[in-house]
């Protein structure tokens, strides 16, 4: 028999493929659903930064760490300048991001001992 000339569905047939069909989209939904919230109940494997600063400092850090790889394995000083000046770019974006003062920027704080109480006159 030629299976070109053999309906796929046929009235009698139609109606099981659809009652398969809602089965499986329902059994799907509730895989999808259960997965959702085994997700929602597993700790993070990793901590996550609470804010786009903090996740800017771990990109930028990254990134220091590729333009340092790719700096000492180049011989080319048209390549080293350039990623030098990248280097360079990155580093003063980690030092903000970081909350690192430019050096002689703010002055040390003295050593103090803590104040003392006031002392009344009798």
């Amino acid at each position: 028999m030629d299976t070109a000339t053999v309906p796929l569905f046929t009235k009698e047939n139609a109606r099981q493929f659809q009652a398969k069909a809602v089965e499986s989209r329902r059994r799907n939904a509730e895989l999808r659903e259960a997965e959702r919230l085994a997700a929602l109940q597993r700790p993070p494997t990793e901590p996550q930064p609470e804010s786009y600063p903090q996740q800017r400092l771990l990109r930028v850090r990254a990134l220091l760490d590729d333009v340092d790889e790719q700096l000492s394995k180049t011989r080319d000083p048209q390549d080293r300048e350039r990623l030098a000046r990248a280097a360079n770019v990155l580093s003063e974006q980690e030092r903000i991001l970081a909350g690192r003062p430019l050096p002689g920027s703010r002055r040390p704080g003295r050593d103090r001992a803590p104040a003392a109480a006031p002392v009344e006159p009798m």
